[in-house]
């Protein structure tokens, strides 16, 4: 068992947002970014469904057809395959749960291949 005090592991950058992969397993990926106000995740998508959770602070989540602000304590569940934005409105952290582990992410090589999880499943 594997307890994580998300606030005091997030990092927040200047430049840009601070992903940090949890956990990952042939199975699942679970990522946490944190963002400062007005830093976003431009246009993207993975092979496998995902869902986010907003843990503190607030995000428009943008798709081509619909447009939401998610708070605490909310989930949003997604569709594989289907691009979408996500840009924080106030200083946020926010988990991502990709299940199961995408075959295929569009950030894959910017973003995830560069972070060691610091859990595997």
């Amino acid at each position: 068992m594997t307890i994580l005090d998300l606030e005091a592991i997030a990092t927040f950058h200047a430049g840009a947002p601070a992903p940090k992969i949890l956990a990952q397993s042939g199975h699942a990926r679970i990522v946490m970014f944190a963002f400062r106000k007005d830093q976003f995740l431009d246009k993207h998508s993975a092979s496998s469904p995902i869902t986010v959770q907003v843990i503190s602070g607030k995000i428009d989540f943008s798709t081509e057809e619909e447009r939401v602000t998610l708070l605490p304590g909310e989930l949003l569940i997604l569709e594989p395959e289907v691009p979408h934005k996500i840009t924080a409105l106030e200083e946020t952290i926010l988990l991502v749960y990709i299940i199961p582990n995408p075959k295929a992410h569009t950030l894959e090589k910017e973003v995830f291949e560069k972070l060691t999880p610091m859990i595997e499943i």
